[in-house]
């Protein structure tokens, strides 16, 4: 029934009188299916976490929990109540490396989003046991920060669907550390603080369900169309 009402919308999603009678069977089917995938991940999250530091550990590859995933560790000692997905970072120098020891590991790539040859924005999302892990590819600056991509669709009319907007990010970085989370220990960066103050602000510590990180988050560029645009592929 789900997958049948998802091809029926995306089939008929331009007539504006069956939007407005789906809407409420559309709202009830997004709202089962989110609360599925956060189910899913508090269930198998630590499981994916562990076989992917085992794997990049054996790889030799540098990575640390980002976004919620690390505020979850930090705060909540626990995913995010309200988290599907999670997050990681490693280094623009080990892309190569980092999708061939995910694939052997036994995860899935699912879409990617880059800037032509992908130095100028990259990102990729993994699945595993149909948890998403957006991977985001990280760039060394001469200073103790780092920065890497984000990537919003633009969905105005003018450009194509799979057209993204492209946001750069920048972090302090000064390495990282173990930390212990989900009774495993995993890598998060050594300044976990500043890390998270950047993204979430001085009250990170404080849950707060209106939280909306384009007003508070002060460590993001947007590049304009004009100048950059990602693009989106799924396998």
């Amino acid at each position: 029934m789900n997958v049948k009402l998802s091809l029926f919308a995306s089939r008929h999603h331009k007539n504006k009188l069956l939007r407005l009678l789906i809407k409420p069977l559309w709202n009830k089917y997004v709202r089962y299916n989110k609360n599925c995938s956060i189910r899913n991940l508090h269930q198998n999250g630590a499981e994916a976490l562990h076989i992917l530091h085992q794997a990049f550990s054996e790889a030799g590859i540098t990575y640390w929990l980002e976004f919620g995933t690390l505020l979850g560790a930090i705060r909540e000692h626990d995913f995010i109540p309200t988290d599907d997905d999670i997050d990681i970072g490693v280094f623009y120098s080990d892309c190569k490396k980092v999708q061939e020891t995910l694939l052997k590991a036994g995860f899935r790539l699912k879409r990617e989003i880059r800037v032509e040859d992908g130095t100028k924005g990259f990102e990729q999302t993994y699945m595993f046991r149909k948890i998403p892990i957006d991977i985001f590819f990280n760039h060394k600056t001469e200073s103790d920060e780092l920065f890497f991509h984000s990537f919003t669709f633009i969905n105005d009319g003018k450009h194509p669907k799979n057209a993204c907007i492209v946001e750069k990010i920048t972090i302090p970085f000064t390495g990282v550390m173990e930390y212990p989370f989900k009774n495993k220990v995993l890598s998060v960066p050594t300044d976990y603080k500043a890390h998270l103050l950047a993204h979430y602000g001085p009250d990170y510590m404080i849950p707060d369900p209106a939280f909306d990180y384009t007003q508070v988050a002060k460590n993001i560029h947007y590049y304009p169309i004009t100048e950059r645009v990602g693009i989106y592929r799924q396998f």
